[in-house]
């Protein structure tokens, strides 16, 4: 949600759990396996508030950040009846 509140496209790749078996990550990432972790031009940046601090510096909130917030706030309620309903835990 954040990422479209700054208008950044992203590719998300999912790892194994366990880290031993995260050898493409690794490889991709130039050694880092910690999750999350987001590979930029300058390298791979790992942790969720050294993340959203490498975003803040480089992306402005879109003009609309205001009507997707909104958006999000009215589709909230389907989102909570949907997690109910498919028994993850």
């Amino acid at each position: 949600m954040r990422l479209t509140e700054l208008g950044v496209d992203a590719v998300l790749r999912q790892v194994a759990a366990d880290r031993s078996e995260r050898t493409a990550m690794g490889a991709a990432t130039g050694g880092e396996i910690g999750i999350p972790t987001l590979l930029t031009p300058e390298g791979a940046v790992s942790g969720a508030d050294e993340i959203i601090a490498w975003l803040y510096a480089r992306y402005p909130e879109r003009a609309d950040v205001d009507r997707h917030r909104s958006k999000r706030r009215a589709d909230w309620p389907l989102w909570v009846e949907i997690e109910k309903t498919s028994g993850a835990a």
